[in-house]
C-alpha cells in the first residue's frame, strides 16, 4: 500500500487485513517519511490470520509498532497476505 501525501491526514497505522488463509505475519516492510527506505520489519507479536473473522480480535499495529518514531508518517506498508 502506498500512502500518497495529502495535506489533510497523515496515516499513521493500519489493521491487519481479517483473512481465513490460516497464514502467520511475522514480518512486514515499511517506509515512512523519516525513513524513506522500504525495509524490513518483524512484527512483536505474529499474527495468525487463521479464523480471523470468527475467532481473532482485529489486530492495529501504529508507527510504534513499527519501530517508528511516534511522530513518524507511513508513505508505503507491504503485508504479506499469503495464499488463498
Amino acid at each position: 500500500m502506498n500512502f500518497p501525501t495529502n495535506p489533510n491526514f497523515e496515516v499513521k497505522g493500519i489493521q491487519l487485513p481479517a483473512l481465513d488463509n490460516n497464514n502467520t505475519i511475522t514480518k512486514v516492510k515499511v517506509a515512512s517519511k523519516k525513513n524513506p527506505t522500504l525495509h524490513e520489519v518483524t512484527l512483536a507479536t505474529p499474527f495468525n490470520t487463521a479464523g480471523s473473522y470468527t475467532r481473532s480480535k482485529p489486530r492495529f499495529i501504529d508507527v510504534k509498532d513499527l519501530g517508528l518514531d511516534e511522530d513518524d508518517v507511513l508513505t508505503e506498508l507491504v503485508v504479506p497476505i499469503g495464499t488463498f
